[in-house]
């Protein structure tokens, strides 16, 4: 089946929304003039009701829009999990005509206006099938020998453990003393998985990633560094 189809099909429901919306708009208008009331003389309350009125309507009309261009863009659809500029994430239960109903990833429930969402970057997490996994270690200086076999180590290990683990040249795995800092070494780990980057199977592949870097560290005894800030430890 297109891919497409499901986000076509409930744009075209919403239209229809719209215009069954409209024609009921049209028929009362059309009530209110045949009885004689005027719809002027129905919205009109002096000019601070005609400009409440008139301020409240452009609100209305600026959200609906925005949520009609949310649903015509194909950035995402109900059941995908985005992520917005503003930080904003979650999965999308609802696309209103006002306002995007998510469910963050601790299951609250978030209404957005639309007017919130329209002009704001969006990754659409659902839509994609790599992920990284990226560790900064800090060792002390005098560990700094033991490095290079631990970063051997740790390449020959991992893809034992992550069958998903990219190493056909088209992603990075790098294994390496990535800085010199003032008071450390800091040795960095990074890789790339054939794997979505949200679900059960990113975490628990990350966890393995995290559990094989210690199970290697721990081999070469090392210990990662300990960082001191005004006689406070920091890990």
């Amino acid at each position: 089946t297109d891919g497409k189809r499901p986000g076509l099909m409930h744009l075209i429901d919403r239209m229809l929304d719209g215009i069954i919306a409209c024609i009921t708009l049209f028929s009362v208008v059309d009530v209110l003039d045949v009885e004689g009331a005027g719809l002027k003389s129905f919205i009109t309350f002096g000019s601070a009701g005609t400009l409440a009125f008139t301020l409240a309507s452009q609100s209305i009309v600026s959200a609906i829009v925005n949520g009609f261009a949310l649903s015509a863009s194909n950035r995402f659809y109900v059941g995908e999990f985005v992520r917005f500029g503003d930080g904003t994430s979650g999965t999308v239960m609802k696309l209103g005509w006002m306002e995007t109903i998510l469910r963050s990833s601790d299951n609250l429930i978030v209404a957005v206006p639309n007017t919130q969402l329209a002009g704001q970057r969006v990754t659409n997490l659902s839509r994609h099938d790599r992920c990284q996994v990226l560790q900064h270690l800090r060792f002390d200086y005098d560990d700094m020998d033991k490095l290079p076999a631990l970063a051997e180590t740790i390449r020959r290990e991992l893809p034992k453990v992550c069958p998903n683990l990219i190493m056909d040249g088209s992603r990075p795995f790098r294994v390496l003393v990535s800085d010199m800092c003032d008071t450390h070494v800091e040795f960095m780990v990074n890789a790339h998985f054939a794997l979505p980057p949200i679900g059960d199977l990113y975490w628990t592949n990350r966890q393995q990633v995290i559990l094989t870097i210690h199970r290697c560290v721990q081999e070469h005894g090392l210990k990662i560094a300990v960082l001191r800030f005004g006689g406070v430890a920091k890990s």
